[in-house]
């Protein structure tokens, strides 16, 4: 997950703003220490642009089904929306 920070030119302060988490839950994150429920993983994925599997070591196991519950897909939208 560090490595996808840096990419997005962002610091851990700033990816923590921009999902609108304290800082400290990102670095527990990135360091192993805490898991993102489905919600905040789809955020992180959406913000560093990462597919869930790239985040997966970080994130632990998530289902699709999961990311796609915590923002509101269902079967009629999915595969209809683009990133």
């Amino acid at each position: 997950m560090l490595t996808l920070i840096r990419r997005a030119g962002l610091t851990q302060d700033d990816l923590a703003k921009l999902v609108d988490v304290d800082p400290g839950w990102i670095n527990s994150i990135a360091r192993g220490k805490k898991r993102p429920g489905a919600k905040l993983a789809a955020k992180l994925c959406a913000v560093l642009t990462a597919e869930i599997r790239k985040l997966e070591p970080d994130f632990g196991p998530l289902s699709i089904q999961q990311l796609d519950d915590s923002i509101g897909m269902d079967d009629r939208t999915q595969g209809q929306e683009t990133q």
